[in-house]
């Protein structure tokens, strides 16, 4: 150009220059998690001009991968981006395929050919629709019947939290149904485990007032919808405070009830003879009193301290803490005290439950039996005592097999209606003593039949069960009636002159060497004793079943006297 002079010259072309300086990358929208996006790369030289000469050579990255959920189940696994394929054409290039994982807002994605890149606008990648792990959070340590919360996490195919999830058909389930207490008055039921209610913000549910009922460590929660599920961590679930006490429950298996027990010596569950003058062996080999505890829900409570004593007062025999549920009264119960008696145990935890025990007889003391006069005690409650066994040394060496016995005599007459025969007591081993003929055996006339029933319970609380021998000689004992009057038996007085009758049923006294052998046909009045005769008695008396269970156990022990003038001892032994 000059002036108003110009001419323009002939085309040519002008390349881009030589070298790549610049990559743009058009905009990307928000993307679904494993679903395929394109990506458009331009490239350009020094001065902006598209590169149209450019072939490649740039490479995507800058996409993060997924977290995965290693406390799924199954486990998700984590998944690194991948960038497809690319194709340039006139310095354009078309990524087709782009797969990003991770789910995040802000996600970028850098275009680079040696030193040259960029990074493209922020877009967001959300979590694959589909629902593919749970997890549980962490739960603590519980109260039976105390609500607590359960937070659940949803998550996509890649282990991201799957915000699209609002809690469809998930429901929660795996706590154990408590175990109750059926024998317990009242009794407790057994109660099921409830969850709550859900709500679920972006994927995350929160269950609120679950509840378990069951006490146990290791208990777990379950969250299943559909074919998806996971389980929570174990946690415990303590009991609640004690609602219960028992001093039995046969569904377990337990009985911590007293026995029978000597008079002033400890009472026990399980008593384990150990010779000597201890009839139990001392805790841990004997059982001690025992009672279990329970909460509202049948669950074993934890340390409570539970008191005991005689019924019903419920105190005087002392205190122990349970372990597991059940409380231990080792050789801490003593009752000095002749007669039946029960046991009342209390606390002050909870409820403030109490528990009656069964009835159990205080027993007589025993004493053994050697070479030497054998008498009864002098006190009158003694001799009227039921099943004393009058005995003075060897009464528990083994190798002694002489028993002198003191014992109930029920008349004859009662034997057709036995639940009558011991008066106003229920039981025979509640009466002081049936007599056979009237107020005392004052006369030898008329002839009388009498049956001895020993508890084997009984004698098993008094260590007769140390011995070894299976059969026991057993003097049933003299009978010497009224001043001065000449028996069989007044001659065994051997420690004095005529001892005045001044206890009803007269004065019982027996040598051991009177045991020591006795012909079938023998005034001696001693027999061969054993257990398991009930049926015996029962033939011998035409007693029904029913009458035979009133009076005695197949594994108590019997003697059959008939009296005369006033004992013979000849008829009716079974053993």
């Amino acid at each position: 150009t000059a002036g108003s002079i110009s001419n323009t010259s002939g085309g040519f072309t002008v390349s881009p220059a030589a070298s790549l300086e610049g990559l743009t990358i058009d905009s990307i929208s928000d993307q679904v998690a494993g679903a395929g996006f394109t990506v458009t790369v331009k490239a350009y030289d020094l001065y902006g001009n598209l590169k149209t000469d450019y072939a490649g050579g740039a490479a995507l990255s800058n996409l993060a991968t997924s977290p995965g959920c290693s406390l799924c189940s199954p486990v998700l696994p984590a998944k690194s981006a991948t960038y497809g394929s690319a194709s340039w054409s006139g310095g354009t290039g078309t990524f087709t395929g782009v797969l990003a994982y991770n789910a995040q807002a802000g996600t970028t994605i850098i275009a680079t050919d040696g030193s040259v890149s960029n990074t493209s606008n922020g877009f967001t990648v959300s979590p694959a629709v589909a629902l593919k792990g749970f997890t549980i959070a962490t739960i603590g340590g519980q109260v039976a019947g105390t609500g607590f919360p359960v937070t659940v996490t949803a998550y996509d195919l890649y282990g991201n939290v799957n915000t699209n999830y609002a809690g469809s058909g998930a429901a929660l389930s795996g706590l154990a149904t408590s175990p109750g207490c059926s024998l317990c008055s009242p009794v407790l039921p057994a109660k099921a485990a409830t969850y709550g209610s859900a709500s679920w913000t972006n994927g995350i549910g929160s269950f609120t007032g679950v509840l378990a009922y069951n006490a146990q460590a290791g208990a777990t929660v379950t969250i299943t919808a559909g074919s998806i599920s996971n389980t929570s961590g174990g946690f415990t679930v303590s009991p609640a405070a004690v609602d219960a006490l028992v001093f039995a429950d046969a569904t377990l298996s337990f009985n911590g009830q007293p026995i029978d027990t000597k008079v002033g010596t400890p009472i026990y569950s399980v008593c384990v003879p150990s010779g000597g003058t201890a009839p139990c062996a001392t805790a841990p080999t004997s059982t001690g009193v025992r009672v279990l505890a329970r909460d509202l829900y049948g669950n074993r409570v934890l340390a409570t301290t539970i008191t005991i004593g005689t019924n019903p007062s419920g105190t005087g025999q002392g205190s122990a803490v349970t372990s597991n549920g059940v409380a231990n009264f080792g050789n801490t119960p003593v009752i000095n005290a002749v007669g039946p008696a029960k046991l009342k145990a209390t606390t002050t935890a909870g409820s403030t439950p109490t528990a009656i025990s069964n009835e159990f007889t205080v027993a007589l003391d025993l004493k053994a039996c050697d070479d030497t006069l054998c008498t009864n005690s002098a006190t009158g409650t003694q001799q009227k005592g039921f099943n004393q066994i009058t005995t003075t040394n060897d009464f528990y060496n083994p190798g002694s097999t002489n028993v002198i016995l003191r014992t109930q005599f029920i008349k004859k007459a009662d034997f057709a209606a036995p639940t009558g025969a011991c008066g106003t007591n229920t039981l025979v081993n509640q009466a002081q003593e049936a007599l056979p003929e009237g107020s005392g055996v004052q006369t030898t006339a008329p002839s009388t039949t009498m049956l001895i029933v020993i508890s084997k319970d009984y004698l098993k609380a008094n260590g007769i069960s140390a011995r070894s021998a299976s059969s026991f000689n057993v003097c049933v004992g003299a009978t010497w009636i009224g001043a001065g009057a000449a028996t069989p038996w007044s001659a065994k007085n051997t420690k004095g002159a005529v001892v005045a009758a001044t206890l009803n049923g007269g004065i019982y006294w027996g040598l051991a060497r009177d045991c020591s052998a006795f012909p079938a046909n023998s005034p001696n009045p001693c027999v061969a004793l054993r257990t398991k005769q009930a049926i015996d008695v029962q033939n011998y008396f035409h007693w029904t079943a029913a009458q035979t269970a009133a009076f005695m156990k197949d594994s108590d022990i019997a003697i059959i006297v008939r009296k005369s003038s006033p004992w013979d001892g000849k008829a009716g032994i079974y053993s």
